[in-house]
């Protein structure tokens, strides 16, 4: 990897105001978004960045659908080395997957067709290890082209479009073509994986707050890093425009029914346009400023996710100028401070109970009901997630260490109780791996744990509530969305 650092300035010397990027910070927190990462980057230049610990810069974080644009840029870096063409018919490249007998409209599905949400398709099919034969025995009800449909098993197909055409998978095919290129490290960039193995395309990626931005700023760069042609310009003006109208769209977002290019959002403000995925993962372009903005985080789906995006318009945007500005040397020293001091609120603070000594050690089985840990992509991967069969928990003065047999393998992971969280890496068979938990005492007899997945945005609350010999414990989703929030209860006896 040939990685050049952005330049670190000013916001002022690019034409951005300190005290605006204070305003920024503040109107997101007020929309009730969780913030996990942010970057202003502008003429090429980081005009302002801040993570929120216990997030951090070189982290990794799901993409969900932002990872759309990785895969629709695979395709069109293919395209450019002449190993597919926009009007290759899908039935050509996947005979082996598709029907005996081809109806009218899937005869005429293209790459272009997928790349664009055009798939003319009224339903998905769930994952399996067939899903590409699946995906083309799914009917296209609409001439393809012309009917906007959210469709991610399609994304799915960017990357079996990809794999087909060069050997490669999508990791292995962007790696030299593009990750290298533009200063992303390939070893630290992630992915779930389909049932048979090829990357999620349509949501799977796993990449870091200026990953994003970089990515959308070879689009700002019309192809170009560093001098160097990437991406045919061509190409670029294709995915960044119009290519369907997405007017239809029912997503509940307005900035999503403004039209749809090759897996990239057309936005509000003119000329702009963004790579995004699920809860508000954005990388914003906008073309008359030469600016990006990168956002991770996790915000409630519908109504929030839009307001993030209008409070980066109506915020952020009056009071961005081409030309820099006069320095304010206290405001910035400021605002500084506050980038590198940005956090989540700290976990409640209530480590002691009686019931400590007389639990303390001592191992419950799960006799009833599930205990789900683990961050839950299932209804992208076809994975089951494997529950909690019995657990202890060894509490000590400011300190709890809890033991966990999830399937067959038995996990020990600290559970802060400091007034702060500990974060454990645990082996899993997919690339999440972080995990933060912190514990506190709801009352005498009922201990509370957060459990964060930080390279996701999955948080989960575990209540065990404790009688005599047996323990209730209820787990409630808090993702904002993402899944289903319904408490799930469980019961333990004391082995």
């Amino acid at each position: 990897m040939n990685r050049i650092e952005l330049e670190r300035v000013t916001p002022e010397s690019v034409g951005i105001p300190s005290h605006t990027i204070n305003k920024l910070i503040d109107a997101l927190e007020q929309t009730g978004t969780e913030m996990h990462g942010l970057m202003i980057i502008k003429d090429g230049k980081v005009a302002a960045e801040g993570w929120w610990a216990p997030f951090s810069p070189g982290m990794v974080h799901s993409l969900h659908s932002l990872t759309k644009t990785y895969a629709a840029t695979a395709v069109c870096l293919a395209v450019d080395e002449g190993l597919v063409q926009l009007q290759d018919r899908l039935v050509d490249l996947f005979p082996e997957d598709s029907p005996s007998e081809v109806s009218d409209n899937l005869s005429l599905l293209t790459v272009r067709d997928v790349l664009c949400m055009g798939c003319g398709m009224e339903t998905m099919p769930p994952p399996s290890e067939n899903w590409i034969r699946d995906f083309l025995h799914t009917e296209v009800v609409h001439k393809p082209g012309t009917t906007f449909m959210y469709n991610s098993v399609g994304s799915h197909m960017l990357g079996a479009i990809v794999k087909k055409v060069s050997g490669e998978g999508l990791h292995e095919f962007l790696k030299t073509r593009l990750f290298d290129k533009i200063g992303i490290d390939s070893e630290n960039v992630k992915w779930l994986c389909l049932p048979d193995g090829l990357e999620a395309g349509g949501g799977g990626g796993f990449a870091t707050t200026e990953d994003n931005a970089r990515l959308m700023m070879l689009y700002l760069q019309k192809g170009i890093w560093n001098g160097k042609r990437v991406l045919s310009e061509e190409l670029v003006e294709l995915a960044s425009s119009i290519q369907i109208d997405s007017s239809s769209n029912l997503e509940g977002i307005p900035d999503c029914q403004l039209g749809y290019g090759f897996q990239v959002w057309m936005c509000r403000p003119e000329g702009v346009y963004r790579a995004d995925g699920a809860l508000g993962q954005y990388s914003l372009v906008f073309p008359d400023l030469n600016m990006i903005v990168s956002i991770t985080e996790c915000a409630k789906y519908p109504d929030v996710v839009q307001e993030v995006l209008d409070v980066v318009y109506d915020v952020l945007l009056p009071e961005v100028t081409s030309e820099p500005l006069p320095k304010d040397p206290i405001v910035y020293q400021n605002l500084l401070r506050r980038l590198k001091t940005l956090a989540l609120p700290s976990p409640t603070y209530s480590p002691y109970s009686p019931l400590v000594e007389h639990i303390r050690g001592e191992r419950f089985e799960v006799v009833e009901g599930d205990i789900p840990l683990f961050a839950d992509y299932g209804w992208m991967t076809g994975n089951k997630i494997e529950k909690i069969r019995a657990f202890s928990l060894d509490i000590h003065s400011n300190t709890c260490v809890m033991e966990l047999t999830i399937g067959n393998s038995t996990y020990q992971v600290d559970v802060g109780i400091d007034g702060n969280g500990c974060i454990n890496k645990l082996k899993t068979s997919n690339p999440i791996s972080k995990v933060y938990m912190a514990g506190w005492w709801e009352n005498k007899s009922c201990f509370n744990i957060e459990v964060r997945w930080l390279e996701t945005c999955f948080v989960k609350n575990i209540k065990i509530e404790y009688f005599g010999s047996k323990a209730s414990i209820t787990t409630l989703n808090q993702s904002n969305g993402l899944v289903e929030e319904k408490p799930i209860v469980a019961k333990a006896l004391l082995q």
